[in-house]
């Protein structure tokens, strides 16, 4: 069987990351500054299916797509070229940072603050055109567009001091802290069908049917 990969390209960007990484310290060594991050971008347009069922496919097998492009299924249930043939696009923005600091307040002494913050954005469109479903099921199947846009933050304290004391070959050491935790989280997905035409598959408003779903997840932590 001969397949054809048909692939709109709703969004097409090489990956963006930065990596940073900063120690300094004060000229007596009292004062401690540590700083790390991470900065990602990726967007891709993979198709949004699992494609593997090509594989079960007999080698004799009748050819998927038509001489005039359109797909065959006359001897298929389920064509598995109509899955390249819906666009799919997911660009996901990652943000990553810690630092840490510390001072010496008295010999043995010393009070210490541990940061991070973590920010992901997920957004993903995914579109199923007429060209990609069978004719006898059109009216069961619509054009149907899929708008899913997440977004999570979360941020952690960790403020701590300690002690230690050498008493001969002995050394006693103390430790106190608290923890804080938060994490918020949303998450949106827009569905549409009934469209008149690929055309406006990009565009929600265009579409008869509209179902939103909406998650939000608030978490919260402290600790002593």
């Amino acid at each position: 069987a001969t397949t054809e990969i048909y692939t709109l390209s709703l969004h097409d960007a090489l990956p963006i990351w930065i990596n940073f990484n900063i120690n300094t310290s004060s000229s007596d060594s009292k004062f401690t500054m540590r700083l790390s991050g991470s900065y990602l971008i990726n967007t891709s347009n993979l198709p949004g299916y699992d494609l593997t069922s090509f594989i079960f496919l007999p080698p004799n097998a009748p050819d998927m797509v038509n001489p005039d492009g359109s797909l065959n299924y006359t001897n298929y249930s389920d064509n598995y070229a109509s899955y390249m043939r819906r666009p799919f696009s997911r660009t996901v923005n990652n943000l990553v940072g810690n630092a840490t600091l510390g001072y010496q307040l008295l010999p043995g002494l010393e009070i210490k603050t541990s940061l991070g913050y973590t920010n992901i954005q997920l957004a993903e469109t995914s579109l199923r055109p007429a060209t990609s479903i069978n004719p006898v099921q059109l009216a069961f199947f619509p054009r149907a567009s899929d708008f899913t846009d997440n977004k999570s933050s979360s941020w952690i304290a960790e403020p701590q001091a300690t002690y230690s004391y050498a008493i001969g070959p002995h050394k006693l050491s103390a430790l106190a802290g608290l923890s804080f935790q938060s994490t918020d989280s949303k998450g949106q997905i827009l569905s549409t069908d009934g469209y008149t035409s690929d055309n406006q598959l990009l565009n929600p408003q265009a579409a008869p049917h509209i179902s939103i779903q909406n998650e939000a997840t608030l978490y919260r932590y402290a600790a002593g």
